[in-house]
């Protein structure tokens, strides 16, 4: 008895191009259905096809995010469940390594999914290689490995200023607040002993007697703590 259906590889392993086309004409006579490999979208299976494209950005510094979006499409008619998974590797064994997530895991196709990179403050400084699979009722497919790296960078910290000077007029002899926040990054931490000192680098009109600008810090420290948080 003739199965109906044959995998694009076995019939591939099995016959060849021109064994294909031979065979195709013998199921038309019987009236079963043929894949030929000129039927099957690239990058996918005889029902479906996927194609993702780079995450963006390609390169992240550790704790950052990146995302593709992948799109699923339909092989002849085909209007099926693509279930969906991602995964990470790296040539060297890597420490907290890239989380990969698609939302959502399944689709109907043809439709859309978004796959989404994300690490940690101590994942591994080095290239990634992704790869999304989908798997739909009878076939499977992976697609080729997609780039990401985490880049190796130095801890450091930036300068806010969470609530600006007010009031912006005042007397002689007066005086006039704001807030300024800073804030931490790559996992930056104050050396023991040591911290942060604030200082204004210029008050502008240049006068006889300038206004006095200081810092005022938590607890009244001499300077600001750091904890990498």
């Amino acid at each position: 008895m003739l199965r109906s259906e044959w995998s694009e590889s076995k019939l591939k392993s099995a016959f060849g191009h021109h064994g294909i086309a031979a065979l195709c004409l013998m199921a038309a006579a019987f009236a079963f259905p043929c894949f030929a490999p000129s039927a099957l979208a690239q990058g996918g299976t005889s029902e479906f096809t996927l194609t993702p494209a780079s995450f963006d950005p390609d390169a992240v510094a550790p704790g950052g995010v990146s995302s593709s979006l992948i799109q699923v499409g339909s092989v002849n008619g085909f209007s099926g469940t693509v279930n969906l998974t991602c995964q990470v590797t790296s040539q060297a064994v890597a420490t907290d390594p890239p989380v990969c997530t698609v939302s959502p895991s399944s689709v109907t196709a043809p439709g859309s999914v978004s796959a989404t990179i994300t690490t940690l403050s101590d994942t591994s400084t080095e290239p990634y290689n992704i790869t999304i699979t989908g798997t739909g009722p009878t076939t499977t497919y992976t697609t080729p490995a997609l780039p990401i790296t985490v880049l190796a960078v130095t801890p450091q910290f930036t300068l806010s200023v969470t609530s600006s000077v007010a009031p912006t007029s005042v007397p002689a002899g007066s005086g006039a607040q704001g807030v300024v926040t800073v804030n931490p990054v790559y996992g930056y931490a104050t050396p023991t002993p040591g911290g942060i000192t604030l200082a204004c680098a210029s008050i502008s009109p240049l006068v006889t007697i300038a206004p006095v600008c200081s810092f005022t810090y938590p607890q009244n420290a001499p300077n600001l703590q750091v904890t990498g948080t």
